[in-house]
């Protein structure tokens, strides 16, 4: 029989196991209720390895065990390990029934191969037991491979190499990873598995492993004193995701997606554009929350959204020494409504109209929905007094607070001021007869 032994071809021998008696003499035990005497004898065990009748050395053994067990009581279990040579393994009853074990060990402390034999009856006489050592050590597993399950799990697979009847150990590390995996490049095997039956020529580690890692394996053999250092070994690597990264910009012009590699980064676009607002980031969520930081690794896939930001723009008028209508708003944005611009007021002037220079040259009467940017205006008058079809209205509050009269061109409406106050009374209204009987209306009535 041959075996593979650490690369080295090792013929397996028989032992022989030699008792020789040593010495004579009488064992007593005693008991409270008898006597038990017997003839008993100390035994030394000769060890050789023989090969066509001469003796040898085994190739790669460093020690030989032997164990005696004594099948009646425990009168004598122990082991001795020594080289070439004998020892006494101590006194043993005669007669008695023994099972006799030898184990061969290599520098490392690894079984090379074991004998046993059971029943071997030892009397006065020199006996000579022959036991045929097997090998232990199993033959090394070879063409490990290792392949990716639907479910992201590694099937393993081996052949065995041989005769093995003690089973496999599995071992794994990262070795490997992208950018964006947290996890510690490892620099020492451990076990993912440590006891497969001897059969075994498979295992799946069912693990989810993300895009991008690089696993080493090896598949141990195990031998009576544990883990062999006989082993067959194999790299896994996970193929590298990509991500696609879109861009939402929310009402303006579309941006490309992006496809990246799991663990690399997304390119920041150039900022976009739209009307009336100003550009606020990107986001991952669609509350706008959560800003994206474009030094971070993409994973997975990512939508990202625009965050808008409205522009709030100034409108000047410039009265050229009227009063503004209280109702002109100050400011604007690109989703206001329609502003119409209203009237101002000045002492003996006609308003004239809105322009949008001092030139005078084009009016304006609203800021149309949509309309973007800074805005001035320009209030144009005429002198009324100096006007011929001008005309003066006076309010006459017969005892009441003083209300101004204004200078109106003809034609037109005057504007209701406002009420007069007077101790004792309530104000009633504007006639335009000094008897009260024709109300004024403000909204209808026009001077002529």
């Amino acid at each position: 029989m041959e075996i593979t032994q650490r690369g080295r071809m090792v013929k397996m021998k028989n032992l022989i196991l030699s008792f020789g008696l040593m010495s004579i003499g009488l064992f007593i035990y005693c008991s409270q209720d008898n006597i038990l005497s017997a003839d008993s004898f100390s035994i030394t065990p000769i060890v050789t390895w023989t090969e066509n009748g001469e003796s040898i050395y085994p190739d790669g053994v460093v020690e030989v065990g032997v164990e005696v067990q004594i099948a009646d009581g425990d009168t004598l279990n122990d082991t001795t390990l020594f080289r070439k040579g004998s020892l006494e393994i101590g006194s043993i009853p005669n007669n008695s029934v023994l099972t006799i074990i030898i184990r061969g060990l290599d520098q490392d402390m690894e079984v090379l191969f074991e004998g046993r034999q059971e029943n071997v009856t030892v009397d006065k006489t020199d006996v000579t037991v022959e036991i045929t050592a097997e090998h232990v050590t199993p033959n090394p597993p070879s063409n490990m491979s290792g392949s990716l399950t639907s479910d992201r799990g590694i099937r393993l697979n081996w052949e065995r190499g041989g005769s093995n009847r003690t089973g496999f150990a599995i071992y794994r590390k990262l070795i490997g990873k992208s950018a964006s995996d947290e996890s510690e490049i490892q620099e020492a095997f451990s076990v993912v598995e440590p006891g497969l039956s001897e059969n075994t020529m498979s295992y799946t580690d069912n693990n989810i492993y993300r895009s991008g890692r690089v696993l080493a394996y090896r598949v141990h053999s195990i031998n009576a004193a544990g883990v062999s250092p006989l082993f067959a070994s194999c790299t896994v690597a996970i193929p590298l995701d990509t991500f696609t990264v879109t861009f939402n910009t929310n009402g303006t012009a579309g941006i490309p997606q992006q496809i990246i590699i799991d663990g690399e980064l997304a390119v920041e676009p150039n900022e976009p554009v739209k009307t009336g607002y100003r550009f606020g980031g990107w986001y991952k969520d669609e509350a706008l929350k959560d800003e994206w930081d474009f030094d971070s690794y993409i994973s997975d896939d990512l939508a990202l959204n625009a965050k808008w930001d409205i522009i709030n723009y100034e409108i000047t008028y410039n009265l050229n020494g009227g009063d503004n209508h209280r109702d002109n708003p100050p400011t604007y944005n690109v989703e206001t409504a329609t502003i119409q611009l209203l009237d101002p007021t000045r002492e003996d002037h006609n308003f004239a109209g809105w322009f949008e220079a001092e030139e005078f040259e084009t009016a304006i009467t609203e800021i149309p929905e949509g309309s973007t940017g800074d805005k001035t205006v320009f209030a144009k008058w005429t002198d009324l007094v100096s006007d011929p079809d001008s005309f003066t209205v006076s309010f006459e509050t017969n005892g009441g607070t003083e209300i101004a009269s204004v200078r109106i061109k003809g034609g037109q409406s005057v504007s209701e001021p406002e009420s007069p106050t007077k101790t004792g009374f309530d104000f009633d209204g504007w006639f335009k007869d000094v008897l009260l009987t024709k109300p004024w209306d403000f909204d209808s009535g026009v001077v002529t």
